[in-house]
């Protein structure tokens, strides 16, 4: 017995030998060129050499051992497949988040030299500002830490408005990253703001509490506000088919720019996600999450004076299945849902079904019924062709069979066109969303599918239709990205419940019908943004950019238009949007 047992430790040690369990960032520009390189070599695999790069690396030399097979016997290679549909995507072993970093150089890597001038010359070309490695046995660090900067400085300038305030975003923070032998990585981020907001952004602030995907507020000075935001990740795979982690951050399920099923437009949340998968080549990839999510309601306990309130919790699950098709194509199945909400002392009572790990099979005991704000739903992803990628979403909250406020649903359908007319670098998106009335909400509306008065779903909620482009463009440094939304909303009336905030209960006494999308006070809301700019430092995303951005509200007979001209100097390594309605 005890040889069993020693054999499968050794077992266990051997195919776990390479480290990095931590999760590239979410960034949706950052990821573009690595989704262009899986889908031009037809498949979801990277091969990865780990290779010891010198100064005269070549950028194709570099480009090509991503997807070489080392033949020196000190040299690793693992290819494992990218399940896309889950993000953020796992390293699992393989040095992803290098490769990304890779895939968006425009310089050749150097070596590290001890003299400040190429310390600061390494950070502003691909490095981290501050780099330790404890090497170990097999070329294999026994640990690794790297700490850089983020900032984001932005300037604004209104084109449209008689205001003569300034309007600027100031953030500071860093982000501390690394391994600790083969089976455990790490990440923590802090950021600490200071803004003055446009109005629109400004009266959503007022409205509901926080900062759009961020979480709340304090005044600074007489109308700016003052925010801050921590989240991080605890990453352990006792084996390479399993990986565990605890954290404070945000997912994402789907392909496209928005998700119809969880996004990562609000704000962090605490959760833990077990991820499991078949077999080394990962034909199947299964994802459990466990989350507390938040109503910014009071909990029900007194508060005692000059101490934080306690808010409402309210806990969350989902799984996710994911199975690749073929080489070009992914499934997956995704079942969803948010428990009853706490009771008046803020305490939570849960059954079997909360911690039930198996897909669908709670289903049985809820329906699509509120009893808990159940919700299921499917993602796909196939190459059609070579550089072409159709991805999709389907979801559905309740079913009654007929148009009714019961007949809960969402729908998306999206192209992407890598290296587009045979640009290398030109990358487009369209994506089409539309989501029935009363979705995402439930007859408790401190029951909806929301965390920190924002949707964890689509930013405009429930009954629209929705238009993106998006392109993106970059030769070496110098990038350009641009996109473009329109939306047809159907709004709610004042004291009329037409189906489009989930922070209104269905069972509100003023829902109207008819229950078809866009029914309700006519609304529309169109979204442009552009902007070109440098890259000074891949690790971190650190760009000086400048851009335009027009937004154009309209509600009933009442128009808004806001266009700006921002300057901003920034480590992109999220998705910040204020693509709300």
């Amino acid at each position: 017995m005890i040889r069993i047992f020693i054999t499968a430790v050794i077992i266990c040690w051997q195919i776990a030998v390479v480290a990095q369990q931590s999760n590239v960032p979410l960034n949706y520009e950052w990821l573009q060129e690595t989704e262009a390189k899986m889908v031009e070599h037809r498949g979801f695999n990277l091969s990865v050499g780990l290779m010891n790069y010198s100064a005269d690396t070549s950028l194709s030399s570099l480009y090509d051992s991503l997807f070489y097979t080392p033949k020196r016997s000190d040299e690793v290679t693992i290819a494992y497949p990218i399940h896309s549909g889950m993000r953020p995507w796992l390293e699992q072993g393989q040095a992803l988040r290098h490769n990304v970093s890779a895939h968006n150089t425009f310089q050749r890597r150097t070596t590290y030299n001890k003299t400040f001038g190429s310390w600061v010359k390494q950070y502003y070309s691909w490095g981290s500002l501050l780099q330790v490695e404890k090497p170990a046995t097999y070329n294999t660090p026994l640990f690794r830490l790297y700490i850089n900067p983020l900032i984001h400085a932005q300037s604004t300038t209104l084109l449209n408005d008689t205001s003569t305030e300034r309007l600027y975003i100031n953030t500071r923070g860093f982000t501390a990253r690394g391994d600790i032998g083969t089976k455990i990585s790490f990440e923590t981020t802090f950021l600490e703001n200071q803004a003055f907001l446009p109005a629109y952004q400004d009266s959503f602030a007022l409205q509901y509490g926080v900062i759009p995907g961020q979480g709340r507020w304090k005044r600074f000075k007489q109308t700016g506000y003052d925010y801050a935001s921590a989240f991080g990740t605890l990453s352990y795979s006792p084996f390479r088919l399993l990986n565990i982690q605890f954290g404070n951050d945000k997912l994402f399920v789907g392909d496209g720019i928005r998700s119809l099923l969880w996004s990562d437009r609000a704000f962090n949340f605490p959760h833990a996600r077990i991820t499991l998968w078949s077999d080394a080549s990962r034909i199947v990839q299964y994802t459990m999450v466990y989350a507390s999510l938040m109503n910014l309601t009071a909990g029900g306990v007194t508060t005692p004076p000059g101490t934080e309130r306690l808010f409402q919790k309210k806990p969350a699950a989902f799984q996710h299945l994911s199975l690749r098709i073929g080489r070009t194509g992914q499934i997956g199945l995704f079942q969803g849902l948010i428990w009853n909400r706490t009771d008046s002392t803020n305490r939570q009572s849960l059954n079997f079904h909360y911690f039930n790990p198996v897909i669908f099979s709670s289903l049985p005991a809820f329906g699509l019924g509120d009893t808990v704000n159940y919700l299921i739903g499917a993602n796909y992803r196939f190459n059609i062709i070579k550089r072409i990628s159709l991805y999709g979403q389907f979801m559905l909250d309740e079913f009654s069979g007929s148009k009714q406020v019961r007949s809960k649903g969402g729908l998306q359908v999206g192209l992407k066109y890598f290296n587009a007319f045979f640009i290398p670098h030109l990358h487009v998106q369209v994506e089409y969303n539309q989501v029935r009335p009363f979705t995402y909400s439930s007859r408790d509306s401190l029951q909806a599918w929301t965390h920190y008065n924002q949707s964890i779903a689509h930013p405009l909620g429930a009954n629209f239709k929705e238009w993106l482009v998006a392109l993106q463009y970059k030769v070496g440094p110098v990038f350009l990205h641009a996109r473009y939304s329109s939306a047809v909303i159907g709004v709610n009336g004042l004291n009329i419940n037409h189906g489009q905030n989930p922070f209104w209960s269905d069972n509100f006494p003023g829902s109207a019908g008819p229950y078809t999308i866009g029914s309700g006070v006519n609304g529309k809301l169109v979204n442009a943004d552009v902007q070109l700019g440098m890259v000074f430092n891949q690790a971190t995303n650190l760009n000086l950019s400048v851009g335009y951005n027009y937004r154009n509200r309209t509600y009933g007979s009442l128009e808004q238009n806001t266009g700006m001209i921002y300057v901003t100097f920034r480590t992109t390594l999220f998705n910040f949007g204020h693509d709300y309605f």
